[in-house]
């Protein structure tokens, strides 16, 4: 019998590659923040205690498509977390909070999140889509949402803000 004929080298190879892919997925899924999606009892709770104590909370927007706000980040104070954004507007007053989270309503991909980072510490709220957004770790205690800027054509089914 030959050892290392051509069947035992191709299975070594195919049991390498995946080895190698799963390293990459696990390491990569470790660099990332994570959003998980809260029930609609906890999300308005959770709203509720926001709007009422905006000022706890670091907050911006993301504007995306001009006019629309496809992404809210709440960012608690008083933490050793950060959350930092590529250029979103700073929500500033209750009021500006109100007007914001309003126009978020038109995206029907809207939904409200807990942001966890890759060590499973809670570092905030996401409310909007999560297909407008990606979040990168900067490190052990710093998040970036980025924006993807998604926006299928505008008026077609898949619009998210008919």
């Amino acid at each position: 019998m030959e050892r290392g004929g051509p069947m035992e080298i191709k299975r070594f190879i195919y049991v390498a590659l995946i080895g190698l892919i799963s390293v990459l997925f696990i390491s990569g899924c470790a660099s990332q923040g994570r959003l998980r999606a809260e029930s609609r009892i906890d999300a308005t709770v959770a709203m509720k205690d926001i709007q009422e104590n905006h000022d706890k909370y670091v907050i911006h927007a993301n504007e995306w498509p001009a006019g629309e706000v496809s992404a809210i980040v709440f960012d608690p104070k008083g933490d050793n977390r950060t959350i930092e954004n590529d250029g979103w507007t700073k929500v500033t007053s209750k009021e500006q909070l109100s007007k914001v989270i309003d126009r978020s309503k038109r995206n029907i991909y809207r939904q409200f999140f807990k942001i966890y980072g890759p060590d499973d510490a809670f570092y905030g709220y996401l409310l909007g889509g999560e297909r407008y957004v990606w979040i990168q770790t900067i490190d052990a205690n710093t998040l970036k949402v980025n924006s993807t800027n998604w926006s299928p054509v505008r008026g077609s089914r898949y619009d998210p803000f008919m």
